[in-house]
C-alpha cells in the first residue's frame, strides 16, 4: 500500500511545483469574506465587485512599472489607494501579489526574459 501511495504523492507534488515555473501571470483573485457582501444599494457595485475591480487595476498598475523598469522597486504610494475600504484592500493585496509573481518569474527565467514578456502581454492587452 505504501508502494503506491508515495509515487502518487510525488507526481501530484512535482505536477503543483511545474505549476509556478511556467511564464504566466495568470491569476485568481481570493476576496476575503467581509468583502463578500451584497449590494449596499440598487445600481451600485457590492464589496465584492469593489475589492475585484481594484485588485485588477493594481495588478496591472504594477506589472506596467515592471515592464517599463524591470527593477522597479514598489512604494507604500503604489499599494495605497483611495476608496471604499473593500477597493484599499483590493488595491493592496493586487499590488503586492504582481510585485511577488514577477519576482518570482525574475528568479526562474531572468530579468530580461520577464521583462520582454511583460511588455508583450501588455502590448495585448
Amino acid at each position: 500500500m505504501l508502494r503506491i501511495v508515495l509515487p502518487g504523492i510525488f507526481i501530484f507534488g512535482a505536477s503543483c511545483a511545474h505549476s509556478t515555473n511556467e511564464m504566466s501571470l495568470q491569476h485568481s483573485v481570493r476576496v476575503p469574506s467581509e468583502f463578500q457582501t451584497g449590494r449596499m444599494a440598487a445600481g451600485s457595485p457590492s464589496d465584492h465587485e469593489r475589492y475585484v475591480a481594484a485588485y485588477e487595476d493594481a495588478w496591472w498598475s504594477c506589472v506596467g512599472r515592471f515592464a517599463s523598469n524591470i527593477q522597479y522597486e514598489t512604494t507604500i504610494e503604489d499599494r495605497w489607494w483611495n476608496g471604499w475600504p473593500a477597493e484599499v484592500a483590493g488595491g493592496c493585496a493586487g499590488c503586492s501579489a504582481a510585485e511577488t509573481r514577477i519576482q518570482e518569474l525574475k528568479s526562474i527565467f531572468g530579468s530580461e526574459t520577464v521583462q520582454r514578456y511583460l511588455q508583450e502581454l501588455l502590448e495585448q492587452k
